[in-house]
């Protein structure tokens, strides 16, 4: 049997509300940050914050994290303004989501009644003039606040300062920026909302005697309205952040810091193995912080030991992902490999306006995402001994990296 006008639309009007629930949860934006050791961390923007997965030849998802906004702009300020966008736009689409529920029952309720439908239709019109102003205004909304948050006004190069998709070649890679599934549902909400309007609407208007004709002052004057009522809240993300910006600026003169960095040491790893095999290590500090230095220790006894002078041989190679490493062999039970990625910040003085933006000038000038990724130690066994088969070792591995701990107004 062929369902009625109002079933397809109550129908398309419960995809319309799934599409935007959805859209609600999933990511607006994605970076994908890839080294030449086509290791990738993928950095997906949501609306309760961002997410940083580890993708590629590594096996270890366990440090992979999820951070708030609040938690992200206690440590980082800087990207304040981002987060206005993403909460800005996350109010949209709430009021968006509730107009759907709003539009799903009146359809239900005017095709059980058989009650006049040029309100509902004039109703969608206004919820697509609504409803697409979220994706359009993430698109370019989020490469301005982006630009905020960088310490140089001045961006050289694509980046997502500048566009809210693109790609660039950077220092040990490649950096890729385009939108995520949530941004991308949110269209095709629009899209299958104009259709609704357009083709199920009016089939039901002819069903029911009712003529409905498109009146295009009436269109006109509901997107009128509607751009009249988000105007303030998309003035306010625009340009808010920016003028609390310039307004402590302008309260405050340029001072000089002293910006002062620390060694601290990251997560350990180990693991056992035996014969020729393959240790993958994750080296993942904060994103403002420096790598300093990467080390594999190999250790193991030869568990055949017939004659003093058969010792089995172990060579260890190991692989950074930026280009980094070294290699050595023994028999004495032990090799220890210690890969150097940068030495420490010196301590700066910074001309800043405050302590947050001393800090962020010392970031942009020292930080460097060279050695985070996926490290690589192999084992090679080399058994020495008439009966000797191999052998059992086990890889530890660490790192350290620099962090400023101390941003303080020199005297």
């Amino acid at each position: 049997m062929e369902l009625e006008s109002w079933h397809k639309a109550a129908i398309t009007s419960g995809v319309i509300i799934a599409l935007i629930a959805v859209a609600l949860t999933t990511p607006w934006w994605h970076w994908e940050i890839e080294n030449k050791s086509s290791n990738k961390t993928i950095v997906e923007f949501t609306f309760t914050g961002v997410t940083t997965k580890s993708v590629g030849n590594t096996s270890d998802k366990n440090r992979d994290t999820s951070t708030s906004w609040d938690s992200l702009t206690k440590t980082s300020p800087q990207i304040i303004p981002l987060k206005n966008v993403f909460m800005i736009d996350y109010t949209i689409v709430v009021i968006s989501l509730m107009m759907g529920i709003v539009s799903l029952v009146a359809i239900v309720f005017s095709g059980i009644k058989g009650y006049g439908l040029g309100w509902i239709y004039m109703f969608c019109i206004f919820a697509i003039a609504i409803l697409i102003i979220a994706p359009l205004y993430m698109f370019f909304a989020a490469p301005m606040a982006e630009k905020q948050a960088m310490s140089s006004p001045d961006v050289e190069g694509d980046s997502p300062a500048k566009s809210f998709i693109g790609s660039t070649e950077v220092e040990g890679g490649k950096i890729s920026w385009y939108p995520g599934i949530g941004w991308i549902l949110a269209i095709v909400a629009v899209v299958v909302l104009a259709i609704m309007v357009f083709t199920i609407v009016n089939e039901m208007s002819f069903e029911t005697r009712e003529i409905v004709s498109f009146d295009s002052k009436k269109a006109i004057a509901a997107v009128f309205i509607s751009i009249m009522i988000l105007a303030p809240v998309v003035n306010i993300g625009l340009n808010a952040p920016l003028a609390e910006k310039n307004a402590g600026e302008a309260q405050q003169t340029t001072k000089v810091y002293v910006v002062t960095w620390s060694e601290t040491q990251g997560k350990n790893y180990s693991m056992d193995g035996e014969d020729d095999d393959r240790a993958s290590y994750t080296v993942s500090p904060n994103s403002t912080c420096v790598v300093g230095t990467v080390t594999f220790t190999l250790t193991w006894t030869d568990d055949w030991e017939y004659l003093e002078k058969n010792k089995d041989k172990l060579h260890l190679k190991v692989t950074g992902p930026t280009g980094e490493g070294s290699e050595h062999e023994d028999t004495t039970g032990s090799i220890t490999l210690s890969i150097k990625v940068a030495d420490k910040p010196p301590t700066t003085n910074v001309n800043a306006t405050s302590t947050d933006d001393a800090r962020s000038i010392a970031i942009s000038k020292y930080q460097s995402t060279k050695g985070m990724g996926t490290w690589f130690g192999d084992v090679t066994v080399t058994p020495e001994g008439v009966a000797d088969n191999g052998n059992d070792w086990q890889i530890e591995a660490k790192y350290t990296y620099y962090y400023i701990s101390a941003v303080t107004l020199k005297t």
